[in-house]
């Protein structure tokens, strides 16, 4: 069994978070001890003189945990761009030995640890180091998240692709539907999909609208999850093959085998 996944995107704004903080609180309900990561967060929110990471905190509810922020999300920046880019504008310089550090942490407090990305694998962390090579630090599977709508397809393969190149270990993919209505893209993607690579389209998680309160969408897209029977399967999965390795009885396929 592995100790965690990344949850990694094919671009912005696809719902990474939605969905990690599903999974995290699926994985909560069924007894697992998980904690959440997102080692770098920008756009974040200044409240009395701190910066606010509203990703971090919805992962953290979602999960339950009362890990201090600082392990979380080790680097916090105020303005809306690509982590290198908003660390030059303030003066800043991200250092993986330090989100290596603070996973670290996490490891040795939780059973699995969910680390969501920020955008695309080739995003800049660093002058030369991408997203790509802190997934190959942590050596952590990924979960790919992509938009179920026109244009997914490239993005979706090119993510693939490039990590596959890499060395990646894809897992499953899922599209998010982040309109209220359903395209013809959205209804021939998956089939689409799967002509061209074997990692499975693991489901389509259906465009809620969001209610601007963080327990009721934690709560919604947990049971829109897992209303998804293969996704549910595979959340179990996680379950079983934990409790396997303490020698207790469960049932259900692993997404980790």
């Amino acid at each position: 069994m592995e100790e965690g996944i990344f949850i990694a995107g094919t671009d912005t704004g696809v719902g990474k978070t939605v969905i990690a903080g599903a999974i995290a609180r699926a994985l909560s309900l069924t007894g697992v001890d998980v904690g959440v990561m997102k080692p770098v967060e920008t756009g974040c929110q200044k409240k009395n003189g701190k910066l606010v990471p509203s990703d971090a905190t919805y992962l953290k509810a979602a999960a339950r945990t009362r890990d201090p922020i600082k392990w979380i999300t080790p680097y916090r920046f105020q303005s809306a761009l690509s982590p290198r880019a908003a660390a030059l504008q303030e003066k800043k310089e991200i250092k993986l030995e330090e989100v290596l550090r603070a996973y670290d942490q996490l490891r040795r407090r939780h059973a699995f640890i969910i680390v969501e990305g920020a955008g695309g694998l080739l995003v800049p962390l660093t002058a030369h180091l991408d997203l790509l090579d802190l997934i190959t630090l942590l050596n952590l599977p990924v979960l790919l998240v992509g938009r179920s709508g026109l244009g997914t397809l490239n993005h979706t393969l090119l993510t693939l692709r490039c990590g596959s190149t890499a060395g990646i270990r894809f897992t499953g993919i899922i599209f998010n539907q982040i309109t209220p209505s359903r395209s013809l893209a959205d209804e021939t993607n998956p089939a689409s999909l799967a002509e061209r690579t074997d990692i499975p389209l693991l489901g389509v998680l259906p465009y809620f609208k969001k209610s601007g309160k963080k327990e009721r969408e934690i709560e919604r897209s947990e049971k829109l999850l897992m209303a998804n029977q293969l996704l549910k399967r595979t959340v179990l999965g996680w379950t079983y093959n934990r409790s396997s390795d303490s020698g207790e009885s469960g049932t259900g396929v692993g997404l980790l085998e």
